[in-house]
């Protein structure tokens, strides 16, 4: 089936608390039977995919400090500080700018939607303390598009740690054989996270069990 998007207006101050909530309810039992939305929602009630495949993804605590600006940048990791510095210099682009492109989550469920895509762009509005963000309310289109979809938006960060990448890769792996009954290839890499033939292979290599690499893991963390 293919899923409708529907652009909704949020511009203006609504004057119906109930027509609110009844507008959320019609949109969450839309986007549950497939269709997709473009919404204004409450940065508050979103959460993090707890399956994300990134193994460094910000912890509740470091989420909180970020909401009460209490950051003390010398104080934390480096991956984690390089992290939240990136973060700052997308807030301030979108204090200047505006925010230019919408986070996904899936649809709402006791009133909180879970983020699939667009992390950062979501801890940059906590960071300003936005109230809103833009996001397309999409339902879940299964673990294995919904990783792919997450891997592409990780894949390319600077300060994407070995740990992850390796996290990532032989996740895909695990869940390719599970959805195709065959073993991931160097092209399939390619062709679904839209990389170089020859990063494809370093992404093969890194998915294959390995106890060198996993001792390496436990001991440094870099960029691949």
């Amino acid at each position: 089936m293919v899923a409708k998007k529907v652009k909704i207006k949020t511009s203006g101050i609504s004057k119906s608390p109930i027509l609110d909530q009844l507008s959320d309810a019609l949109l969450t039992k839309d986007a549950l039977h497939g269709q997709t939305f473009l919404k204004s929602i409450d940065v508050d009630n979103i959460e993090i995919d707890p399956e994300q495949p990134r193994v460094d993804k910000p912890s509740k605590e470091l989420i909180e400090k970020i909401r009460d600006g209490e950051l003390e940048l010398s104080a934390l990791d480096e991956n984690v500080r390089e992290e939240i510095e990136e973060i700052i210099r997308l807030a301030q682009s979108i204090k200047k700018h505006g925010q230019l492109q919408s986070i996904l989550v899936t649809p709402s469920v006791n009133g909180i939607h879970r983020l699939t895509n667009g992390e950062r762009r979501w801890l940059a509005h906590i960071y300003l303390s936005l109230k809103s963000i833009n996001a397309t309310i999409k339902p879940d289109q299964g673990v294995l598009d919904k990783l792919t979809k997450q891997i592409a938006d990780n894949i390319h960060r600077k300060d994407l740690t070995l740990r992850d990448t390796v996290s990532m890769c032989r996740r895909l792996k695990e869940l390719h054989l599970l959805e195709h009954g065959r073993e991931i290839t160097a092209k399939d890499f390619e062709e679904i996270l839209d990389i170089k033939k020859t990063t494809s292979y370093k992404y093969l290599a890194v998915s294959e069990e390995s106890k060198q690499l996993d001792m390496l893991l436990i001991k440094v963390k870099y960029s691949l």
